[in-house]
Formats: structure tokens, C-alpha cells, sequence
């Protein structure tokens, strides 16, 4: 099961709000699975040397701007059920579900990727070996790493409970910041360990509960979240340089440190309160319920569309960037519709043999 959470209130509270404050979760998944596939194209395109003319300051302020934020909100909205989770179904099934399914689709995206990119090596931007495909499985060497995060992460929440208590929540809050801000803007290549950066994001997930989020819409006045973190956001990007959570472009210094800390924190809240706004919005809904297809799926097609486009001798990178991100948003989703009609559901979650069907599991 992906970061993704059931598309109703988990405590039952929010079930007299409407269903717009409801689809807000929804909505702020399908932004940041939209980031997430914008980032990876850009990435690309800069690899292939698409993005050679244009300013190297423009193409790593683009680069941070969308890595400071779209994995510290996928992380934050992947904590939002596992209490509720784990009171409804019990400890032990929650665990067995979400190790079936992260287990599982972790390694068998791992196999197809790999197999596309040794079939495809020469033509793509980071050219796979055997050697390299067989480290992969225990190597940060793709977005898949994002997969073994949340396994982990889920596992050291469900044994110590954060919620139990007030303090011991601040308690526990405040060791996971100690951790991720020691950590933060390393590259950590190992799956399991990769991430632990974001682990603070998901442990305030986890204390703040989806039914707390939805009414705390109902106090506040999302527009002037939205716009005050936005604000910040962009002053931030624009007056420091910043250290994303996984890796920076920049130098990792104390300084780059703070601004990456805080401005994944602004820029979360700001993309939590526009989802408030965009709630309505039923493409964003929808992207957002399939982002962990698109999340597995979108690098085959992003990348295979930069290599077709490339052939065809189009090097004008708005056309990519644009063809590039539609790709990877509507592949998955027809991929996921042959799959259903073909009896391939085990592409997009585990099979029954490997997991009780439907046990903790919310919709997509």
C-alpha cells in the first residue's frame, strides 16, 4: 500500500463535513504525485542535456523548489492512517499488509525497470549493468527506494505507538528531527535507511491523525495558509540555497540545512492548504487515488518519451517537459486499466497468496 490513504475520514469524525474537505487528502496526492513527475522529467531532460540552454541557477532552482517539497508531503500524508489503521485492524494484520504490499512491489518494479533499462542501455541516461541491477535491490538506484521508506518507517511507528501519549509524542517527535536534521542533504544509498530524512513528516502524520486534518480546515482560512506559505516558500528559495531532504545541489552547510528544513516545512503546509482550495477539483482527485500508480509506473514513461522524442531529433525542452509529464501521468493509468481487464492486478498490489485480501487496505 502506497502513501496513500482511504479517501474518507479514518475516525469518523469528518463524516458530516462535506465531501469536498474530505477529497482535499486525495487532492494534495495528486499535486504532489504531479511534482514528483515533474521533477523526475526535469531531472532527465537536464541529464540528457535537453535543458543545456538554459541557465544552470534556473535549472537547480526548478530542481529544488519541486524536491524541497513533494516527498515531505507524500511522507506527512502517508502517517495520517496508521493509528487509525492500527486500532481498526490490529498491529500485527496492518504490519503483514503493508510489508506484503511494500515488499512486493518493490521487488517487482525493481525487476521490470531494470529489465526495460538493460534492454533499452544505451539509450538512457544512466546506463544499467548486471552488476548494477543486481546492487539495485539494496541500493538507492531508482524511485522505487521511497517503497523499503515507508515499510520502515511504518514498522517504528506501529511498535512505538507515538500517539499513546502527549509527551511521549513530543518526545519521540523530537528525537526523529534530531535525526532527520543531522541527516538532511546526505545522499543515503542504502533502501530502508534512504529517506530517513522525511521520517519526521511522516511521524507528525501519524500524531495528527486525517480526522484532525480535515477539521482544522474548518478553523483556519486555507487561502491565507496557502498564500503565507507560498510566500515563504519562494522567499526561501529565492534568498538561500536550500538542502533538500535526500541530496542537494548546493553546499550542505548549517545554513543550507535550516533553509531546506524550513522550507519543506512551509512549502507542506502550503501544498496541504491549496489542496483544501483544489478540493473540487476532480482530475486532481483522480491522480491523487492512482498516484502509487503513476508513482511505480511514470519513469518507463517519462523516460521512454525524452528517448523517442530525442530520435526524432526534437530538442526543444518545453515540448519535452510537457509531452514528458503527460506521459507519465496518463501511462500508468491505462496500464492500470489493461492490467485490471487482463487479470494483472498484482502489477499495481500484492496477490491474495501473499497477503489477506483487502486487510488494512484503503483505496488507492
Amino acid at each position: 500500500m502506497w502513501p496513500v490513504v482511504p479517501s474518507t475520514d479514518p475516525t469518523g469524525a469528518a463524516r458530516a463535513e462535506s465531501p469536498a474537505r474530505d477529497r482535499s487528502i486525495d487532492v494534495a496526492k495528486g499535486l504532489a504525485i504531479i511534482a514528483i513527475v515533474v521533477g523526475h522529467v526535469w531531472r532527465g531532460l537536464n541529464s540528457s542535456g535537453v535543458l543545456a540552454g538554459l541557465p544552470l541557477n534556473v535549472v537547480e532552482e526548478v530542481d529544488t523548489a519541486l524536491y524541497a517539497v513533494h516527498l515531505p508531503v507524500f511522507a506527512y500524508l502517508a502517517g495520517l492512517f496508521v493509528r487509525r489503521s492500527v486500532d481498526k485492524y490490529g498491529a500485527w494484520d496492518y504490519l503483514r499488509q503493508r510489508a506484503a504490499d511494500f515488499v512486493w512491489l518493490y521487488l517487482l518494479w525493481t525487476v521490470l525497470q531494470g529489465l526495460v533499462r538493460l534492454w533499452t542501455t544505451t539509450a538512457t541516461n544512466h546506463p544499467l549493468t548486471p552488476e548494477s541491477f543486481v546492487e539495485s535491490f539494496w541500493t538507492k538506484d531508482s524511485q522505487l527506494w521511497f517503497l523499503p521508506f515507508l515499510l520502515v518507517v511504518t514498522v517504528l511507528s506501529v511498535l512505538t505507538r507515538p500517539w499513546r501519549s502527549v509527551s511521549f509524542g513530543a518526545l519521540t517527535t523530537g528525537l526523529t528531527i534530531l535525526v532527520a536534521v543531522a541527516l538532511w542533504g546526505l545522499d543515503i544509498p542504502w533502501i530502508g535507511l534512504a529517506g530517513i530524512q522525511l521520517l519526521p513528516f511522516f511521524w507528525l502524520g501519524c500524531m495528527m491523525g486525517a480526522g484532525r486534518l480535515i477539521g482544522l480546515w474548518s478553523r483556519v482560512r486555507w487561502w491565507a495558509l496557502a498564500l503565507t506559505g507560498g510566500v515563504l516558500f519562494t522567499l526561501i528559495l529565492s534568498v538561500t540555497d536550500p538542502a533538500t531532504s535526500t541530496w542537494t545541489a548546493y553546499p550542505r552547510t548549517p545554513a543550507s540545512v535550516a533553509a531546506g528544513v524550513a522550507a519543506a516545512t512551509v512549502g507542506t503546509i502550503s501544498a496541504l492548504a491549496l489542496s483544501k482550495g483544489l478540493a473540487r477539483v476532480s482530475p486532481l482527485v483522480t491522480l491523487g487515488q492512482r498516484s502509487l500508480d503513476i508513482f511505480l509506473a511514470h519513469i518507463l514513461a517519462t523516460a521512454g518519451c525524452r528517448i523517442l522524442l530525442l530520435q526524432l531529433g526534437v530538442e526543444i525542452w518545453w515540448v519535452h517537459l510537457i509531452l514528458g509529464v503527460a506521459a507519465g501521468l496518463t501511462f500508468p493509468l491505462v496500464l492500470r486499466a489493461v492490467a485490471q481487464r487482463a487479470g494483472a492486478s498484482w502489477l499495481f498490489s500484492a496477490p491474495s497468496l501473499l497477503s489477506r485480501a483487502n486487510t488494512a487496505s484503503g483505496s488507492h
